[in-house]
């Protein structure tokens, strides 16, 4: 799962429980009932008995705290097409670099079989 979320955790293990206890905690600032229901903890009847719609109001509560869930902070996507556009800039840049090397190559192959002939 870290994988796919890209989430670099620097050689360290990351347990399911601790992503557990930090959603949890994050969700609970907003609403401790909803963050209970969403994490699966066990809650009282009672303490969601009187909540209008209860998968709507998980759903609006996970939306609100995202931000602060989002373990690579890349919400929108925006690091990662910056750091595309900049790849492929450099891309471009060694091509050309690598086209002006050929070329120069050439040209003292050039020289220095006029130098030799002279």
């Amino acid at each position: 799962m870290l994988k796919k979320a890209n989430i670099e955790t620097y050689g360290k293990q990351v347990k399911f429980h601790g992503l557990r206890k930090f959603l949890y905690d994050t969700l609970s600032k907003k609403d401790e009932t909803i963050a209970k229901v969403i994490t699966a903890k066990k809650t009282s009847a009672s303490d969601v008995t009187y909540k209008t719609s209860l998968v709507s109001e998980c759903q609006r509560i996970f939306r609100e705290c995202y931000k602060d869930i989002a373990l690579n902070s890349d919400v929108t996507g925006k690091t990662k097409r910056e750091q595309t556009e900049q790849i492929e800039k450099l891309q471009q840049a060694l091509s050309q670099v690598e086209s002006e090397n050929s070329a120069m190559k050439t040209r003292i192959d050039t020289f220095n079989r006029q130098l030799k002939k002279n």
